[in-house]
């Protein structure tokens, strides 16, 4: 046992000793010094001498090929030129602020060519900007580059390898960071013009972008809340006294303070006037080409009597609004175009010359209040021209909506010209007590929404015409579909056509009361009204999208089942039954996808399409069993075919047609021609004779009694 026990103790001493050594040897290996591991590091990773030479040929082909790609580079000092004009441009605008923000009255219209003008040195700019910024990521990106090259020749210069210590060697590290030192001077010398050109565009951006912020701010102001700031009342002292010299020195001012559109105007909306003058030109040419004919139609006479002047109005009418912003004296050129061609289309539609004079008067008016901003008409002078329009039209007005009632015309036409009257007798008496912000707005507005919807009026009316002339009178009635359907096509599309354009009449008119500033953020601020639920925004233009494709569904499954049953399937010689069974399954299977698209349009997935699914199952297995009993039983009808269209069957002692088959019910006619709905649940579960099924021959039998 004792030796037993010695012999255990030796061995543990022998393996703890051993444990020892190791242990010794492994402490000796990681406490080599680190520099020695990122040695072998550096002597692996250092290329041979052969590869060496080779790498710094190839930096003298680099360094040729990166000094012609600076040559390439844009030369900034093309853009001092333009950066001083928009410095001098931009010190002048702020000048113009700063006169405006001190002035006591500031006018909308001048804030708008203020912020028209600072859009039009913002694109400027960007458009300086652009070649600089993009010669700046070139030379950045050859910098970066030339640096790592710079830390790869420096590593392995430091490698301890003794083959790189020739002289010979060293000499081709001399001559590599010669080479690289050669390349980022050539690129310093190139990147501090682009550097120093970028700040001050930079500068010159941030500049705009403030004194647009301002000029925002004030518009806003100007929008939100009408100035109720009292002018001196009219027909006192202190009103007449504005009258001196001081008024032409102002009208001069305002007169060189015009802005004419300039060449970012032209290149960010070319594509808009293009369209404008292509569209006039083109619809002139076709009026006078069907001039004859549409001489025939009441609501086309002035496409055949004013070809040219109803081109314009078209062209200025619809395509305006695609200006996201311009020029009040672009303004100005498209009302004196569209107001002059408007009223001698609508003198057309009129035999009295009251009403013709009302008309010309009115496009005066508007081209006259265009003007006079645009030139920045002193305020004792428009307040007088506003007070002068005011009255005469208040005078004018009632006089018409007198002898309105006594011809006894339609009261709409009566009571119009009573509540124009009650209008501008308020812009006569605000104007009166010196609120001359106030009596402008009412009077520009309500002027510029009845333009609107006179212009509105006459596009539906030549909508409407337009149509039932296309489909009755060209020759799309040799199309089967249209001689047959005419007036349901006539309708969708006028339909289409009336809402498209009131859509526009409210975006007019929201921008003409200045609830907006231009069209575009118009239609913008109104598709994105809408409530929030949950998580989920639903957005007007997000139910504007669904309706359109619900609607859409439709009126394509109406139009494909009609062109299915009426071309198609005739010309294939295709069972009538058959036929109307095709054609309603496919008509469903689209409203189907209409309504499944709507429902995504309004970002409602599949999980929640899934859960109201259940909730309708639950309803309907409480409540509408009967409907979808019947409903089941029409598709039964429809894929099995035991009754067809044109069959004759007898309901228990009833003969009787089978004149359509409906998912919920079946029409039939008896020999006494009375339409009898069926429910298609007795069809499938009542017992029913077909006399026409396998066999389109059947056999009456008729009783006949013999005395």
């Amino acid at each position: 046992m004792h030796r037993i026990i010695r012999a255990a103790i030796l061995v543990l001493l022998v393996i703890l000793c051993s444990g020892q050594l190791v242990y010794a040897r492994q402490t000796a290996k990681t406490s080599q010094p680190a520099s020695r591991t990122a040695t072998e590091q550096a002597v692996a990773s250092t290329p041979g001498l052969a590869d060496l030479v080779l790498k710094a040929a190839e930096l003298s082909k680099r360094l040729t090929d990166t000094q012609e790609s600076l040559e390439e580079v844009f030369d900034p000092s093309e853009t001092k030129t333009s950066f001083r004009a928009a410095e001098e441009r931009l010190s002048d605008l702020s000048k113009r602020l700063e006169e405006l923000k001190t002035a006591e009255a500031k006018g909308y219209s001048q804030l708008i060519q203020l912020k028209t003008a600072l859009q039009q040195e913002t694109d400027l700019l960007e458009k300086n900007l652009n070649p600089v910024t993009a010669s700046l990521r070139h030379i950045s990106d050859l910098s970066r580059v030339w640096s790592e090259e710079k830390k790869q020749w420096s590593h392995w210069q430091a490698s301890p390898d003794e083959d790189l210590q020739i002289p010979a060697v060293q000499s081709t590290f001399a001559r590599a960071r010669k080479t690289i030192s050669k390349a980022r001077t050539a690129i310093s010398q190139h990147l501090e013009p682009l550097l120093a050109a970028a700040t001050r565009g930079g500068e010159l951006k941030a500049r705009t972008y403030s004194l647009v912020l301002e000029v925002n701010d004030l518009i806003a102001a100007k929008r939100d809340v009408v100035s109720t700031e009292l002018s001196p009342p009219m027909f006192s002292s202190r009103y007449f006294a504005q009258f001196s010299l001081e008024l032409g020195h102002e009208l001069r001012q305002g007169i060189r303070g015009v802005i004419l559109p300039g060449r970012p105007f032209f290149a960010r909306h070319g594509w808009v006037i293009f369209l404008q003058v292509f569209l006039a030109l083109a619809l002139a040419v076709v009026f006078l080409r069907f001039r004859q004919s549409l001489d025939e139609s009441e609501e086309l006479r002035s496409l055949a009597k004013r070809p040219f002047a109803l081109a314009v109005t078209v062209s200025v009418g619809t395509l305006s609004w695609f200006y996201t912003s311009y020029p009040p004296t672009w303004s100005l050129l498209l009302g004196i175009f569209g107001w002059i061609a408007l009223a001698r289309v609508l003198q057309v539609y009129t035999t009295k010359s009251i009403h013709k004079r009302l008309i010309y008067g009115l496009a005066f008016i508007m081209i006259s209040i265009q003007l006079f901003r645009v030139v920045s008409l002193p305020l004792p002078l428009f307040r007088l021209y506003v007070f002068i329009v005011a009255l005469v039209g208040f005078i004018f007005c009632l006089r018409l909506a007198r002898q309105s009632q006594r011809r006894k015309d339609s009261p709409r036409v009566t009571y119009g010209l009573g509540i124009a009257g009650l209008i501008l007798m308020v812009v006569v008496l605000v104007e009166v007590s010196g609120q001359a912000d106030l009596a402008l707005k009412l009077l520009e507005s309500s002027f510029t929404t009845l333009g609107l919807g006179l212009i509105a009026w006459l596009l539906m009316l030549l909508a409407r015409g337009g149509v039932d002339w296309a489909v009755h009178r060209s020759r799309l009635q040799e199309i089967s579909i249209f001689s047959n359907h005419g007036s349901s096509i006539a309708a969708q599309f006028t339909l289409f056509i009336n809402v498209f354009i009131g859509s526009l009449l409210i975006v007019g008119t929201l921008t003409s009361w200045n609830v907006y500033d231009s069209s575009g953020e118009a239609v913008k601020g109104i598709l994105s009204m809408g409530v929030t639920l949950g998580s989920h925004r639903i957005t007007v233009g997000l139910v504007l999208g669904a309706a359109a494709l619900l609607y859409g569904s439709f009126v394509l499954s109406s139009a494909m089942q009609t062109l299915l049953l009426e071309e198609v399937f005739p010309k294939r010689q295709v069972e009538p039954g058959v036929g109307l069974s095709i054609s309603k399954l496919i008509q469903y299977s689209l409203i189907l996808v209409g309504f499944l698209l709507a429902l995504a349009a309004l970002g409602v997935t599949l999980t929640n399409i899934t859960i109201l699914g259940g909730a309708i199952g639950v309803g309907i297995g409480f409540g509408l069993q009967a409907i979808v009993n019947n409903f089941a039983s029409g598709i039964i009808l429809l894929f099995e075919r035991p009754i067809r269209v044109g069959d004759m069957i007898q309901l228990v002692d009833l003969p009787c047609t089978v004149k359509k088959i409906g998912l919920r019910a079946t029409v039939v006619t008896s020999r006494d021609d009375a339409d009898i709905v069926i429910p298609n649940s007795d069809l499938i579960t009542n017992q029913v004779t077909n006399w026409t099924l396998s066999e389109r021959r059947m056999r009456l039998r008729i009783p006949l009694g013999v005395a």
